[in-house]
């Protein structure tokens, strides 16, 4: 997955698309690392559902 992943994100740039990419290398498909992205990633959902974010 990562080599797609990184090309994804290579092309975006290529583009001039903004995105955020937090990348980086040992993870895997697991809770604890779900629990830690979710976590980041929590304040820019809840916006852009319009909640609280806490």
């Amino acid at each position: 997955m990562r080599p797609s992943t990184d090309s994804f994100v290579q092309e975006l740039q290529r583009l001039g698309i903004p995105a955020t990419s937090h990348l980086y290398s040992g993870g895997t498909h697991s809770w604890r690392y779900w629990q830690t992205e979710f976590r980041t990633s929590w304040p820019l959902l809840a916006a852009g559902l319009g909640l609280s974010t806490f």
